[in-house]
């Protein structure tokens, strides 16, 4: 017997979980959404204690490309790379510079601009940086972009839809891409692909329910500062907010962790 619908447990304003919604909506997969910690901790899913987890019958999965490469396998219908191998790797690279370098700099915007890490002129030094290197960023996918109509070349794919939130987000955070751009018209584009609006309507709900709750967190609520975003504030000069998070005990680093006296 076929395994359940999956379940996504999932945050909406999550670029990672984003991807995974898209990519099954892409697919037409049905599949349950479920709030991260609603029906278990999240940290019993993913060790990481963060979104997404994939569940599908005993198959319990983290790691966004995991998920996706696993969504792409199991529902092989609509393959979501392109078949030329060229081209496959030139999507996938543009993607995983997303889903790391870029994906850093929306969650460190999120972290002065929404938790109010820092403030004043040292959050616009911060800000100034990052708006330096996502202009770079951008300079960079639109060469990856070409002429083609998508990333992964003349149909949607995987590589557009890792891209797509983040570069949505980016917009959203005023640091572009503007509209008339390549990239700004690729993205305008897309979205009128129903996986996409959908997914990004979600996320605007999402947004406006974070925006309400401001820099107020849960009680022992710790952001996660892992590999690339860790990278990213030493980079744009945010060495004060890393110590400050360990001298107040709420960040935390990637799994596996060990325990440390606060500073």
């Amino acid at each position: 017997m076929a395994p359940a619908q999956p379940t996504l447990h999932e945050h909406p304003l999550s670029p990672y979980v984003q991807s995974v919604k898209i990519a099954l909506r892409e697919k037409d997969i049905a599949f349950t959404k479920t709030p991260a910690g609603s029906i278990a901790p999240i940290g019993t899913l993913n060790p990481r204690a963060e979104v997404p987890a994939f569940v599908h019958g005993d198959v319990t999965l983290f790691e966004t490309p995991v998920i996706l490469e696993y969504i792409n396998d199991t529902w092989p219908s609509t393959n979501l790379h392109p078949s030329d191998p060229t081209r496959k790797a030139l999507a996938s690279l543009a993607a995983q510079v997303c889903l790391t370098q870029y994906e850093a700099l929306m969650w460190a915007a999120g972290e002065i601009r929404i938790f109010k890490r820092a403030e004043g002129a040292v959050a616009e030094k911060l800000i100034a940086n990052i708006q330096t290197i996502a202009t770079e960023l951008q300079e960079w996918l639109t060469v990856k972009l070409g002429e083609g109509s998508y990333f992964s070349g003349e149909q949607f794919g995987m590589a557009d839809l890792c891209i797509a939130p983040i570069l949505n987000s980016s917009v959203g955070s005023g640091l572009g891409p503007e509209k008339d751009t390549p990239l700004g018209k690729w993205l305008d584009r897309i979205k009128q692909r129903t996986s996409v609006r959908t997914t990004f309507d979600e996320a605007r709900e999402g947004l406006k329910t974070m925006t309400k709750l401001g820099a107020k967190r849960p009680a022992g609520f710790k952001r996660e500062y892992r590999d690339h975003r860790l990278d990213l504030m030493v980079r744009i000069g945010g060495v004060q907010v890393v110590v400050d998070g360990l001298r107040n005990d709420n960040i935390r680093f990637s799994w596996p962790d060990v325990s440390r006296s606060k500073l």
